[in-house]
């Protein structure tokens, strides 16, 4: 169990950090009230989107239009809007509400005799207040910060007949709240005028509100509740939320209520029909008059929009209370925090969920799972629109911003994943490989092409033995060293890595990308390779490792390369014979040498300085293959190997060995005797009375007693009768301090075969001055 847990939990582990990460960034995003514009913006947009509701019938505006100031002037006289009334009162309105501010006397502007009031405007409005029962005033209650309050009409306030006209903006300019109540200081609470006007005409229905009830509440079956609004419901965060207050369920756009001007009242041209049984606003439509608000149906910003008449936002507020309760239509609802909290987490949860479990997607399959992803994000901007038109006011921004932020930051976090992994995968291919692998469609498909490349293979001569004789950590260290250093070189010359095999290295010049100069490339990085030997002998002394030394073979030739395996496991590598004809020409080579093969020579550009010609016979190939020995190579290159080599010095006495002849990786039974004529630091002159072709490979012993002084040695050729120069390459310490005890001595002759004399004086310095042998465990097949 606990094992099964520790694994899902490696598994997905992204999940684990990515998703209460993200969970808390929205989360306190929102907190802070930085998402609220954007997420009334949706709110706005819902309410634009939404199948427009048909006028309520219960309700007529009459509005003071641009045409009604024209006649009567503005502000409208006591005796026009006492003339209004009186007419207004003979239609038999259920309800008349007066949003208008009438705490001062207005006079006509009509002289006394053209008057139709005779200068009694005033006493007849007051005289009307007093005797319409029906009729609802509106006061300003105001606030400090904002706005002075404005009294209401005495006659109406001592008659108990005034409501509060207040609007609410939100930090935008529009309004989407309405006020039920006011609650001032130091005052009993005053109603809305929406709602004064509402509750007026409920009751007339025998609809009363519970006065016992803590919230607005009519006793229908079941009973019609209107839940304030708090700071924190909603998209809202911290709002002022004193008084009553709940979200206007607007019908529509401006203009979606019956309407009638002043002048069809004052001419008679209301019918009864149009007025009786209703609710009747007058307030003032003209734009001038500037008693217009945005509203979410208004787009646009505060100088452009449309906006909407005071008068007919508590139309809108009115009819919402009367068609809740009468009609069951549904007002606008929200989640409780908890379940809100809930919801976003969902969505979080599901996008980081997807995303992770689809990170190994194949590419073929990608576009699928890019069109569920979109598409479950548009089906939560759908769901959220459906729940709306339903009336719930479901969080969609910080759901969708959640949703799709862990959808980038699991993305993110998984191609910096894929970024290591590229780095990583860099570290044994190239960038161009790596970027046909990761980035074609044809990259990771199995298969290749065939091609005509140039192969370089180097081996490092002697570090198989010495290794054997050193601490692992050392061997690791010097061979990373080795292996960057040689990495760094090769990627200057845009060379391949297609293996490291060990302390050997195969590397391609042509592929991925083929270029006409891949040969010259291909040979240059072989003697800056062979060159960069010197930096890794520096640290090779500093970790206490003999110094070595690398062989290198070339060769151009069709070969196949691509992806090569499985579908579960592949490689970008090459197939062909001229890989094997690459190691065999590698395995000619002594330490510091490079051997490239006649194909590869006729390619050259750049003018080589060339050392000896010979012929191998190798399989797969009928022909003997001939080898070149690279010295240098010139512009625009300009690079040349050193020779640092010095010829053997004769002994006083020939040294008597038996070697054995190795072919590949079989080793001869018999041995042979032969005699050490001369030596140096890296060749020796040997006496066999056995013929001894070019390139052959020895293994040499000292006949010591224990017979364990073995020694490694390659064939370079005959420098007279049964005298042959060998090269060595494996000199192990303890047969390295044998030769170097055998007295020398100072010879203008390079070996024996070149001079008669016998009795040369000995070498000081043989047995004190320190020895670069070159090394290798055994020749390479």
């Amino acid at each position: 169990m606990g094992k099964s847990l520790r694994k899902a939990t490696w598994q997905w582990r992204g999940l684990l950090l990515i998703i209460p990460a993200v969970t808390a960034s929205v989360l306190g995003l929102r907190l802070s009230g930085r998402l609220q514009p954007l997420e009334l913006m949706f709110y706005d947009q819902f309410m634009r989107l939404r199948p427009a509701e048909t006028p309520d019938p219960r309700i007529l505006i009459i509005g003071i239009t641009e045409a009604d100031l024209a006649q009567k002037g503005w502000p409208i006289s006591d005796c026009t809007l006492a003339r209004s009334l009186t007419q207004l009162k003979t239609l038999q309105p259920t309800a008349i509400g007066l949003d208008l501010y009438r705490n001062l006397r207005q006079n006509s502007s009509l002289s006394k005799y053209r008057d139709p009031c005779k200068g009694q405007g005033y006493q007849q409005l007051q005289k009307l207040f007093a005797t319409t029962p029906n009729l609802i005033g509106i006061e300003k209650v105001g606030n400090d910060r904002t706005s002075e309050p404005i009294p209401p009409p005495e006659t109406l306030a001592n008659h108990n007949q005034i409501a509060a006209n207040d609007v609410l903006l939100d930090p935008d300019g529009r309004i989407r709240r309405g006020l039920l109540y006011l609650y001032p200081e130091n005052r009993d609470g005053i109603e809305g005028l929406a709602t004064r006007l509402a509750t007026h005409y409920l009751t007339s229905q025998n609809l009363t509100p519970d006065p016992n009830a803590e919230i607005l509440t009519f006793n229908t079956l079941p009973p019609t509740v209107f839940p304030p609004l708090e700071a924190d419901d909603g998209s809202y965060q911290n709002i002022d939320a004193q008084g009553y207050q709940i979200l206007i369920n607007y019908r529509g756009k401006a203009q979606n209520f019956d309407r009638a001007s002043l002048t069809e009242l004052l001419n008679g041209q209301l019918t009864p029909d149009r007025v009786q049984g209703r609710i009747v606003l007058i307030g003032a439509v003209a734009s001038s008059l500037n008693d217009s608000f945005m509203t979410p149906y208004d787009s646009g910003f505060a100088e452009s929009a449309v906006k909407t008449p005071g008068v007919e936002i508590h139309a809108h507020l009115t009819s919402q209370l009367l068609s809740t309760v009468l009609d069951r239509r549904s007002g606008i609802h929200f989640w409780p925090d908890w379940l809100e909290t809930l919801w976003i987490i969902a969505w979080i949860s599901l996008g980081a969920i997807l995303t992770w479990y689809w990170r190994y997607t194949k590419p073929r399959q990608a576009p699928v799972r890019i069109f569920v992803l979109v598409g479950l994000g548009c089906s939560l901007i759908l769901g959220s629109y459906w729940a709306f038109c339903l009336g719930w006011w479901v969080p969609v921004l910080p759901s969708g911003l959640g949703y799709t932020i862990a959808i980038l930051v699991i993305t993110s976090y998984l191609a910096r994943r894929a970024a290591d992994i590229r780095k990583t995968f860099g570290r044994y291919l190239t960038d161009e490989v790596v970027t046909q692998l990761l980035e074609t469609p044809e990259g990771l498909k199995l298969g290749g092409e065939r091609r005509q490349i140039t192969l370089l293979m180097a081996d490092l001569r002697g570090f198989s033995a010495a290794a054997e004789q050193q601490p692992p950590e050392n061997v690791l260290a010097f061979l990373n060293r080795y292996l960057e250093c040689m990495t760094d070189v090769i990627t200057r010359y845009q060379g391949t890595i297609d293996e490291f095999m060990g302390d050997g290295i195969l590397v391609m010049f042509g592929a991925p990308t083929q270029r006409p100069d891949d040969a010259d490339r291909a040979i240059a990085c072989a003697i800056a390779m062979q060159q960069a030997i010197a930096q890794v002998n520096q640290f090779s002394h500093l970790i206490g490792l003999n110094q070595v030394e690398m062989g290198i073979g070339i060769t151009t030739g069709e070969v196949v390369v691509g992806n090569i395996g499985s579908a579960k496991r592949a490689k970008y590598g090459v197939v062909g014979s001229h890989i094997n004809l690459t190691a065999r020409i590698e395995s000619q080579t002594v330490g510091g040498q490079i051997l490239i093969s006649e194909a590869t020579r006729a390619l050259v550009v750049p003018q080589l300085s060339l050392g000896q010609q010979l012929q191998i016979h190798t399989k797969g190939f009928s022909q003997p293959v001939t080898l070149h020995e690279v010295l240098g190579i010139g512009a625009p290159y300009h690079l040349q190997l050193e020779n640092t080599l010095e010829p053997p010095i004769a002994l006083p006495q020939p040294i008597a060995v038996e070697y054995m002849v190795l072919d590949g990786k079989a080793i001869e039974e018999t041995a042979s005797s032969a005699e050490i004529l001369a030596l140096s630091d890296h060749e020796i002159d040997l006496y066999s009375e056995r013929s001894l072709e070019p390139l052959l490979n020895l293994k040499l012993n000292l006949l010591t007693p224990d017979r364990s002084a073995d020694f490694y040695a390659k064939v370079q050729g005959a420098i007279g009768p049964h005298t042959y120069r060998l090269r060595l390459t494996f000199l192990p310490p303890a047969v390295e301090t044998l030769l170097t005890a055998t007295p020398t001595r100072q010879s203008s002759a390079p070996n024996p075969a070149d001079s008669q004399s016998t009795a040369p004086p000995p070498r000081a310095n043989r047995t004190t001055a320190p020895h670069s042998w070159a090394h290798d465990a055994r020749p390479p097949a």
